[in-house]
């Protein structure tokens, strides 16, 4: 699955506010993949996350806790342990920075995932997900 295309950084001078963190969990939620339980993030308080059921990863790095692959937040953004293989394109693409935590606590490939501001961001962002499921689900 192609990683989605550059992340347009203009700035406006009126910022352009987020989408609301429930529209995107719904929006992500609708879109859960194969065996996905959707359930409160067990890395982040209040977040919304996505695990797959207890199984044998082919790819360890694949999680970011237990077999929590990605998590929502109340404002939209999203934690996601993406494939390796990706990592430096979504973020060459302004789509997203590594975690603070990444290669201390937590995997070198877990992401912030910037909060869509419109329906094609939005998208994109669930190209982003739905690759990350790919990868821990190892389809």
């Amino acid at each position: 699955m192609p990683i989605p295309r550059f992340r347009e950084r203009r700035r406006s001078p009126e910022p352009r506010p987020a989408l609301a963190g429930s529209i995107i969990r719904d929006y992500i939620v609708e879109r859960a993949l194969g065996d996905t339980v959707i359930d409160d993030s067990r890395m982040c308080p209040g977040a919304t996350a996505l695990h797959l059921p207890d199984s044998n990863p082919a790819y360890p790095t694949a999680f970011m806790v237990d077999h929590e692959f990605v998590h929502v937040h109340t404002d939209g953004s999203l934690h996601v342990a993406a494939n390796p293989f990706t990592v430096d394109d979504i973020v060459a693409n302004g789509w997203a920075e590594k975690h603070p935590e990444a290669g201390l606590s937590l995997p070198t490939n877990v992401l912030l995932v910037y909060s869509p501001r419109d329906q094609s961001e939005l998208e994109a962002v669930s190209d982003i997900m739905r690759t990350t499921f790919a990868w821990a689900a190892d389809l």
